[in-house]
């Protein structure tokens, strides 16, 4: 990534349990990253009716976001559950990454789902 130059990231989900919440906190570096906006991505695609996605941009380091599936339709399988945008703002090894006692992902029956997280880090040049 350069600085000053916008990426998109994708943020998979796999799932075998039917997901009806998905709530999740990212945090990142803002001195090293801005982040601009958070879309849908294509996991709910094929749904009859659009899921709701909130989310919330915390300029000094965190995006909040939550993805509910329309009112008969729930998550499953593999995809993106989300893009972000971000913008690298300076040079160096920057972070994005979840915060795991913010991730929770809640099946159709209301119980909790475990959640493992994979982290990774962008090199800015």
């Amino acid at each position: 990534m350069r600085v000053g130059k916008r990426q998109i990231l994708a943020l998979a989900l796999q799932t075998h349990a039917p997901i009806a919440l998905a709530m999740l906190k990212l945090r990142f570096d803002s001195k090293m990253f801005a982040v601009h906006g958070v879309k849908e991505g294509g996991l709910l695609s094929n749904a009859s009716a659009a899921p709701r996605l909130l989310h919330s941009i915390n300029p000094a380091g965190s995006i909040t976001v939550s993805v509910t599936p329309a009112a008969s339709a729930m998550l499953t399988g593999a995809g993106i559950l989300v893009f972000v945008e971000v913008e690298a703002l300076q040079v160096g090894n920057g972070s994005i990454y979840f915060d795991e006692n913010m991730a929770r992902l809640i099946s159709g029956d209301g119980s909790v789902v475990p959640v493992r997280l994979t982290h990774g880090s962008l090199v800015v040049k």
